[in-house]
Parts: C-alpha cells; structure tokens; sequence
C-alpha cells in the first residue's frame, strides 16, 4: 500500500502505530515523576507531525496507567521471548528517512530510494 492509495489521516494513524508504545511509556512516566499529578487526572499525548503539520493523540484509554503499564509489559515480554528477526516485521513508511535503524535495514532503505525516484 503506498501514500498515493492512502488517506493523509490513515498515513499519518498508520506511521502513529510505531510510536504507540513509546507514548504510553513517556505518559506511564509522567505519571510517576510527577508527583503533583493525583490519581485520575488525564494526560494528554500528542505526537506531532512536522510534515505535514498534524497532530496525533493516542484515546485515552491507551493512556490509563494500567494500559500503559500492560502494553510495557506485553512489549518486553514479545522482545525476550523472540529470538527471530521475522517476529519484528518491518512497516515501511514515511518514518523511515529519519530512523536510527536505516543503516542496517535493507527494506527501509529500498523504500526510502523508491520514494527519491
């Protein structure tokens, strides 16, 4: 599926995905430095899009502190109990001209060359 065959809003929710984790660990984290946050307040995480210039926010039962907690869980449990690189497929996506990873990873460079031509 390319960007052509795509909404902007399904690129941008489909790129959001790869950081869902990462913003329910930076809320999970807010939440326990924070001490002058009480219990039930809301957090609000916003990931946001420089281009295009959107926003993404994560619903906020994805930001309970128990949600958060699980999906951590879940994580490191999937990356102990992995011991393939196929348990970790790769998405290509706009994401990939700004990965840490692209120098090691053949199918993010690919798709970042496709997008040059």
């Amino acid at each position: 599926m390319n960007g052509a065959e795509t909404s902007l809003e399904d690129q941008v929710r489909i790129a959001a995905l790869d950081y869902e984790l990462q913003m329910q660990a930076y809320v999970l984290a807010v939440r326990e430095l924070v001490p002058s946050l009480t219990p039930g307040s809301v957090v609000i995480s916003t990931l946001h899009f420089l281009e295009p210039n959107v926003e993404f926010h994560l619903t906020s039962d994805l930001l309970s502190p128990e949600a958060c907690k699980r999906a951590i869980d879940d994580a490191m449990l999937k990356i102990v109990s992995s011991g393939e690189p196929n348990e970790f497929p790769v998405h290509t996506a706009t994401h990939c001209r700004m990965c840490n990873f692209l120098g090691i990873c053949k199918a993010g460079r690919d798709w970042v060359r496709a997008q040059q031509k």
